[in-house]
C-alpha cells in the first residue's frame, strides 16, 4: 500500500498551539499554499510505528496501539490550512502529546509483536544462531519478506521487541522536541493514501 505519512509538530504558548515546524510558502498548481520542507520535518516511513500510534490506520492494530482522535479543535493556523486541502485525507487523522510519547517509548521495551514472513536459509540460520546464543541481532529481520522470493525462502515467524522495531525512530522524533520552547507539545499526523 503507498501511503504517505504526514507527521507535524505543534506546541502552545500562551494557550494557543503553534507550529513547531518552519512552514514556508510555495506554489503548487497555480495557487500559494504553504508546507514543511521534505527533511525539515519527521519524514520517517517506520509504518509499524504508525501501526502503534494510529491503531488501523494501515490494516494493523496491536492490543497497545493509540485509538485514533481525529483532528485536534485547536489546530495551529498552518496546520489547519494545510489539512483544508487535502483532498486523500480519509479520516486517518489523530495526534498524541509528547509526553504519551515519552511514556510509550518506556513501555515498548516490556513488549514483543510477532514478525512473520519468509527468509533465505543463509538469512533464517544467522538469526536462528544468533537467537540461540542469547544475543539476538534483530537487523536481520530486514531481509524478511512478505513471501517467498528464493528457492531457499524458508517461513519464520519471531516474537519480536516492539522497541527493536521503532524505539529508534521514536526517539529521533521525540528528540525533536528538544530545546523547544512551549508549555506543552504534540504530533498531528495523518495518512495521505
Amino acid at each position: 500500500m503507498g501511503t504517505d505519512i504526514r507527521l507535524y509538530r505543534e506546541k502552545r504558548v500562551d494557550g494557543r498551539w503553534l507550529a513547531a515546524d518552519a512552514w514556508e510558502s510555495e506554489e503548487f498548481r497555480g495557487e500559494r499554499r504553504m508546507r514543511v520542507r521534505p527533511g525539515a520535518r519527521f519524514d520517517e516511513r517506520n509504518y509499524i510505528l504508525f501501526d502503534l500510534l494510529h491503531a488501523g490506520a494501515r490494516g494493523e492494530t496491536y492490543p497497545f496501539s493509540f485509538a485514533p482522535r481525529g483532528v485536534p479543535p485547536d489546530l495551529s493556523p498552518e496546520l489547519k490550512a494545510a489539512l483544508a486541502v487535502e483532498t486523500t485525507l480519509d479520516n486517518a487523522c489523530s495526534y498524541l502529546y509528547l509526553h504519551e510519547l515519552r511514556d510509550f517509548l518506556g513501555f515498548l521495551a516490556t513488549v514483543t509483536i510477532p514478525v512473520a514472513g519468509y527468509m533465505a536459509a543463509p538469512a533464517l540460520a544467522a538469526l536462528d544462531a544468533a537467537l540461540a546464543a542469547g544475543a539476538p541481532d534483530w537487523r536481520l529481520l530486514a531481509a524478511i519478506e512478505s513471501r517467498p522470493k528464493t528457492a531457499d525462502s524458508r517461513p519464520c515467524s519471531f516474537d519480536v521487541p516492539v522497541d527493536q522495531l521503532v524505539g529508534a525512530a521514536l526517539g529521533r522524533l521525540i528528540a525533536g522536541f528538544d530545546g523547544m520552547a512551549g508549555d506543552n507539545h504534540r504530533i498531528v499526523f495523518y495518512f495521505d493514501t
